[in-house]
């Protein structure tokens, strides 16, 4: 379903509670979780250093039916409590706090990844992506008609929702240095600076697009071998 890079380790995220770890995406581990759920992304705070290699001093993996696991290294995971029963489709570590993200207007909060409080957005629609540009966090929500919301919030806690018009969903959202990218149903691409005005472009594949990625975080990882 996902797969992070952690600054010293791949971890990937998956059906009936897997994880999958790896140093060079060769060669995998399996790191089963005490869980039937699907989890369907993973987020790491920030890191720390040892013997001059980053570490990641926490991970939380979200996924079907509420599950909240974190884990200190990828390897031992502990499950959390995260009030509610929907499924939680996103999460985002950003300016020290997790944000999470799912079905019937979920979202929570945490500074810990242990402790997890709902934020006040009220919504039957399904929130499926959550990004944050340094100042301000987004988050897009599908309602009727595949209609999609564009949520925003300064702290993850307050949200008020502007209407898109579009009838494709978003399903993953990501910050950039030239702003927002945004994928989804039937290979579209939308694109914004400041959140609000969004254009929409088709990819050459009309699959529907479920993540996007920064590319310089890939050339991060493979660059010198």
């Amino acid at each position: 379903q996902a797969v992070i890079w952690t600054g010293q380790t791949f971890i990937a995220v998956g059906s009936a509670g897997t994880v999958l770890s790896s140093r060079d995406a060769a060669s995998w581990s399996v790191r089963q979780v005490r869980s039937d759920s699907t989890l369907r992304r993973v987020a790491v705070a920030g890191t720390g250093s040892s013997f001059g290699n980053p570490t990641p001093q926490q991970l939380v993996a979200v996924g079907d039916g509420g599950a909240i696991f974190t884990s200190p290294d990828g390897d031992k995971w502990t499950e959390r409590a995260s009030g509610t029963i929907s499924s939680l489709r996103s999460v985002l570590w950003s300016r020290s706090r997790f944000v999470a993200a799912g079905d019937s207007g979920t979202i929570l909060v945490s500074f810990d990844g242990t402790s997890w409080g709902r934020s006040n957005f009220v919504s039957i629609d399904g929130v499926t992506s959550v990004a944050d540009n340094g100042q301000e966090f987004l988050a897009t929500s599908t309602g009727f008609f595949d209609n999609t919301n564009v949520l925003h919030s300064s702290d993850g806690l307050s949200w008020r929702a502007d209407e898109l018009g579009l009838t494709a969903s978003i399903r993953s959202l990501l910050w950039t240095a030239s702003g927002y990218v945004g994928v989804g149903d039937f290979g579209s691409v939308y694109r914004s600076t400041d959140g609000r005005s969004w254009t929409r472009s088709q990819a050459t594949a009309s699959a529907d697009l479920l993540d996007v990625v920064r590319e310089d975080l890939l050339q991060e990882r493979f660059r010198g071998g």
